[in-house]
């Protein structure tokens, strides 16, 4: 999304990260020339899906998502369930999943130097990103795996049932 031209503040900031970005959008022609200045940006294109994503994601520090909307991205659940921490943007459906200062951290649209300060403390303090990896990690186990989703379903299917006898018998 156009949200990621936030990063050509946070890349000069910071010269001995690196940032890359997989994937495709819309507004890719007008983000790639931004970005692509900095020495430190990599653009790596679409990734095969699943075995190259998660070979991606297994080599990263910190998952960056700055999105101008998203409902509850797949990419993040699957960054969180490698444990690593996230760093989004606090829209749409994200807050539902990344939790502020626990499994993540959220940043307001358009705030660069949220965007330096947050990725520069988890990758400065590593005791403290594993933390947060692994609490990333075990929401998604929690939370997302398919399992836990199909009880919720079926309780769901169930209850509306049961409502719907009930007011059939009335």
């Amino acid at each position: 999304s156009k949200e990621m031209l936030v990063l050509d503040e946070v890349i000069q900031a910071m010269p001995n990260a690196h940032f890359y970005w997989a994937g495709d959008g819309q507004y890719k022609d007008k983000i790639l020339p931004v970005l692509e200045k900095h020495t430190n940006f990599h653009y790596l294109g679409s990734l095969q899906y699943p075995d190259k994503v998660r070979e991606f994601l297994t080599e990263i520090d910190v998952y960056a998502l700055p999105t101008g909307m998203d409902t509850t991205p797949l990419s993040c659940r699957e960054a969180m369930a490698m444990q690593n921490p996230i760093v989004a943007t606090k829209v749409g459906g994200i807050p539902e999943m990344v939790y502020d200062n626990e499994t993540g951290f959220l940043i307001d649209k358009g705030d660069h130097n949220k965007w330096i300060e947050k990725l520069s403390l988890l990758i400065n303090d590593k005791v403290l990103s594993q933390k947060i990896g692994d609490k990333a990690r075990q929401l998604v186990i929690e939370k997302f795996n398919w399992d836990v989703l199909a009880k919720r379903f079926v309780e769901v299917v169930e209850s509306t049932l049961k409502e719907n006898v009930k007011q059939l018998n009335k």
